[in-house]
């Protein structure tokens, strides 16, 4: 199940969705708290084998601010990302985010139950594509 995290739906919308996803739609009233919320999600977590994804974390995160501080109305993201980095479930939850977040790193490392993985040879892929670029620019001048 993959979302992207700055979607317009939030966190609120997200929790409901993937907590009656992963109850088969069992679990439609489902309480108001975001702690009971997030409960209910690590329940499903430890009794479901499940991928996660949240792609374009930075998205949540305020830009040019410093490192960990969340948008107006996205701070519940460090409490779900705490709550599952802290208890013990059989799955994953994947972020892909440009930015890290400071409950990622608290929970990072070899023998922790987070890991944290950076892209490598993105400046080769981006010199293959600027080369590319060029090439099909000068086409297109040529042409003109």
């Amino acid at each position: 199940m993959a979302q992207s995290a700055g979607s317009s739906d939030g966190r609120k919308k997200l929790l409901r969705y993937v907590v009656r996803f992963l109850s088969q739609q069992q679990e439609v009233d489902l309480p108001e708290s975001l702690g009971d919320k997030i409960t209910r999600l690590i329940h499903y977590l430890n009794t479901s084998r499940c991928l996660l994804i949240l792609d374009n974390g930075e998205s949540i995160l305020q830009s040019g601010a410093s490192t960990g501080c969340y948008l107006q109305g996205y701070a519940g993201y460090g409490e779900l990302f705490r709550n599952v980095g802290e208890s013990q479930h059989q799955s994953c939850l994947l972020l892909t985010s440009r930015e890290q977040f400071p409950e990622v790193r608290r929970f990072a490392g070899e023998s922790l139950p987070v890991r944290v993985w950076e892209l490598a040879g993105l400046e080769s892929a981006s010199e293959i594509l600027t080369a590319r670029v060029s090439v099909v620019l000068r086409k297109i001048l040529k042409i003109w």
